[in-house]
């Protein structure tokens, strides 16, 4: 998903039934995107990052097909972190034995360490903003057009909120107001999203 979305039991079950060719669209559609930003942050090249991605999608799709006998893993995004992971830093080492890497084992061991924790940080923070991205998405209607606009200019655009509300002919205070409910309700909904995938 231009998305990290929290992911739905009933669309990886949909993976392994007769509904694959759909919920396989929508899966892509939310995942493929997410998992090339994370290989990107991670710093691989365009090249390699499809690669990643492809082998990702790949292993899920495999997966998916033992899924009609057994359940869905548990904890998906997890698991998915873990392929993600291991697929990258496969890519990582293939990449660096072509280059002729030296060094002591501890010092590898020691960059393995930092990598690991390198791609729990990137994969938080991609969760963290596909959750938020599908929680704006669910929440938008509830506001008026100026509100959401002013919100979005202001808190995520970096516009002024006094230029803004010149324009919108709001006052400042108005502004503040309506975008501490929004970020209220974003919170909550956000919360709920990440209970649901639990």
């Amino acid at each position: 998903m231009q998305h990290w979305p929290t992911t739905r039991n009933t669309l990886l079950v949909k993976l392994a039934g007769e509904e694959f060719e759909s919920a396989w669209r929508e899966f892509s559609k939310q995942y493929e995107p997410a998992i090339y930003r994370f290989a990107r942050r991670r710093g691989l090249q365009h090249t390699d990052a499809i690669e990643v991605t492809q082998q990702v999608m790949l292993s899920v799709m495999k997966s998916a097909q033992r899924w009609a006998e057994d359940e869905p893993p548990e904890h998906f995004r997890g698991w998915l972190k873990r392929v993600a992971s291991n697929r990258l830093i496969n890519i990582v080492q293939r990449d660096a034995k072509h280059r002729g890497v030296g060094g002591s084992g501890q010092h590898a061991f020691g960059q393995q360490s930092e990598q690991t924790d390198n791609h729990n940080q990137l994969w938080a923070a991609e969760e963290n903003r596909a959750i938020l991205r599908i929680a704006a998405e669910n929440i938008r209607n509830e506001f008026a057009v100026d509100s959401w606009r002013a919100f979005e200019r202001t808190l995520l655009g970096g516009e002024s909120v006094e230029s803004v509300a010149t324009e919108l002919k709001k006052s400042a205070g108005s502004i503040y107001a309506s975008r501490a409910r929004i970020m209220r309700r974003l919170k909550q909904e956000s919360f709920r999203l990440r209970k649901q995938a639990e």
